[in-house]
């Protein structure tokens, strides 16, 4: 939706993924990438009808963790930043499945 607005804060608590069939958007940056994988993984295993997206920063392809696994992942759709650009993107924006605005 146009206009929504999303609070981002720091990591703290437990970081669950709720069973249900609503959409989920999961965000992360450097390693926090790694438990955003196994939710990735049980939701194409589980509810593969489930809409995910998931957002991800970088500064580039070499430091992204977990970047083959990740490039493996199907059944979701992916938006990558490299905040120094990275091949197949733009400087700042690569990504697969969604449009990014250069």
């Amino acid at each position: 939706m146009t206009d929504d607005t999303v609070l981002i804060g720091p990591p703290a608590g437990e970081v669950t993924l709720e069973p249900c069939d609503r959409p989920v958007v999961l965000i992360s940056t450097g390693i926090g990438i790694t438990p955003m994988l196994s939710m990735l993984d049980h939701i194409a295993t589980t509810q593969p009808g489930r809409t995910a997206v998931a957002v991800h920063a970088e500064t580039s392809p070499d430091r992204h963790a977990h970047h083959a696994e990740y490039g493996r992942l199907t059944g979701f759709q992916q938006l990558t930043w490299y905040e120094n650009g990275g091949e197949g993107g733009h400087a700042g924006c690569a990504g697969r499945s969604l449009s990014c605005a250069t």
